[in-house]
C-alpha cells in the first residue's frame, strides 16, 4: 500500500537542511578521500581502498572524480576497480546521489566495515555509514555491509520550511528512480519513512541483504530441462547479473556437438539507453565457460543480434563446445561465464557465476539423446 506523505516530511534522508546522525568517529568536517592498503600481500581484501570520511556536501561526487584523477593525492597506486568504504554521518541528498553515480560510472564497489585500519596505524575506530552517506554506498556495483556494522536510515525533513506537499512527492519520486537505478529494493523507503527525522533505524545484517543494500550474495538459479516443440531437449538457465541485467543460457546436442544460445537481457526500465548502445551488436562474441580445473574459450558461430521487446532489449549469440568439453564441464563444483567485454562497457556484460544445481544431470541427458 503507498504511504502517504504529510507536507513537512519525504521520505528517506531528504533534506533541504542536512540531517546528520551521530558519528562515531571524530572527524565530522567535509568529506575527505584517501587512500589506504588494510593489509600486505596479494589476497583481494589487501587491495588499496578508497576512505570516504566526513559529511557529504552538494560537490562531493565532483571532489570524487578531482580526487580519482589526481594521482599526486593517493599514498598508493589505485587500482582499475577499488573499493569505496565510508565513514559518514549523511549529509546533501543531491551530493550522495552524485557521489554514487560517480563510484557507479567508475564500476567500483562498496564496503562497510566496523573499523578501518593498515598494518601499522587505525584510520577509523568506529565507522558508520548514516543518513545521506547510504545514497552514495548504493552506487556501487558489489555492495558488502560486514556483520555488526552501523548503517543508518531515516525520514528526511524540510528543517524549519514547510516544503510543500508536490516537493514531497518529487523527492520521492527521485530518490525511489535513483535507488532503482542502483538495485535497491523499495522497502528500504518504506522501512525509513517510520522512522522520524531526530531518530536513526539501524539496519540489521537481515535486513541489508533484503534491501538489496548488501547484494554481495549471488542469487544463483538452477539449470532446468525443457523440451522442445520437436520433443528435443534443452538445458536452461535464467541468471540474474545485476539489477536490470540478466542472462538466458541454453545448450543443446545435435550433429556431434553442443550447441550454446547466450541471450544477454537489459531491461528498459532499469539500464539508459546510451549504455544498452554501447552493446557490440554484429561482433562475435568471444565467450569463455570454466570450471575449477577447465577453460573454454570459444568464438561465437553467429554474431550478437538485437531483438526487443517493450521491456527489454535482448542480445543473442551462438557458439559451440565440443562434446568433450560439455561433459569435461559437468563435472564443475564451480561455474562462471564471462564474455571479454572491456570495461566501458562490462555493465552490459553477461558474465557471471553460474549454478551447478541441475547441470550434470542435465548434460547426462543431453548426452544420452545425441
Amino acid at each position: 500500500m503507498a504511504l502517504r506523505l504529510s507536507k513537512r516530511t519525504a521520505i528517506l534522508f531528504l533534506a533541504l537542511a542536512p540531517c546528520f546522525a551521530m558519528a562515531s568517529d571524530p572527524y565530522t568536517g567535509p568529506m575527505q578521500f584517501s587512500t589506504f592498503k588494510p593489509c600486505s600481500g596479494s589476497a583481494s581484501y589487501c587491495g588499496v581502498r578508497i576512505l570516504a570520511q566526513g559529511a557529504i556536501e552538494h560537490d562531493t561526487g565532483q571532489k570524487f572524480e578531482y580526487f580519482l584523477a589526481d594521482k599526486t593525492r593517493h599514498h598508493d597506486d589505485l587500482p582499475s576497480r577499488p573499493t569505496v568504504v565510508f565513514n559518514s554521518p549523511g549529509g546533501s541528498v543531491s551530493g550522495g546521489m552524485a557521489l554514487g553515480r560517480a563510484i557507479r560510472a567508475n564500476q567500483m564497489d562498496t564496503e562497510l566495515e566496523d573499523a578501518y585500519s593498515t598494518e601499522h596505524e587505525t584510520l577509523v575506530e568506529k565507522a558508520d555509514c548514516a543518513s545521506a552517506c547510504v545514497i552514495a554506498f548504493a552506487g556501487g556495483m558489489t555492495r558488502t555491509v560486514q556483520p555488526r556494522t552501523a548503517l543508518g536510515i531515516h525520514q528526511f525533513s524540510g528543517g524549519d520550511r514547510d516544503i510543500g506537499e508536490s516537493q514531497a512527492q518529487v523527492a520521492v519520486v527521485v530518490l525511489s528512480s535513483y535507488f532503482k537505478e542502483m538495485g535497491i529494493e523499495r522497502a528500504m523507503l518504506d522501512k525509513a519513512s517510520l522512522t522520524p527525522a531526530s531518530s536513526m533505524h539501524w539496519v540489521t545484517d537481515l535486513e541489508a541483504k533484503r534491501y538489496r543494500i548488501d547484494n554481495s550474495a549471488e542469487n544463483l538459479s538452477p539449470w532446468q530441462i525443457s523440451p522442445t516443440l520437436e520433443g528435443e531437449a534443452i538445458l536452461k538457465v535464467d541468471q540474474d547479473v545485476s539489477f536490470g541485467r540478466s542472462l538466458s543460457l541454453e545448450l543443446s546436442v545435435s550433429n556431434g556437438k553442443a550447441h550454446l544460445v547466450a541471450t544477454t537481457r537489459l531491461q528498459k526500465a532499469a539500464i539508459r539507453p546510451d549504455r544498452v548502445s554501447q552493446f557490440p551488436v554484429n561482433e562475435h562474441a568471444e565467450i569463455q565457460i570454466c570450471s575449477q580445473t577447465l577453460c573454454v574459450n570459444r568464438r561465437s558461430t553467429v554474431a550478437w543480434s538485437r531483438q526487443e521487446s517493450s521491456e527489454s532489449v535482448n542480445f543473442r549469440s551462438v557458439l559451440e563446445l565440443t562434446l568433450g568439453e560439455l561433459q569435461s564441464l559437468s563435472n564443475a563444483q564451480l561455474l562462471t561465464i564471462t564474455d571479454g567485454f572491456p570495461k566501458p562497457t562490462s555493465d552490459v556484460s553477461l558474465s557471471s557465476q553460474l549454478s551447478v544445481a541441475g547441470f550434470a544431470p542435465g548434460v547426462a541427458l543431453l548426452l544420452r539423446q545425441r
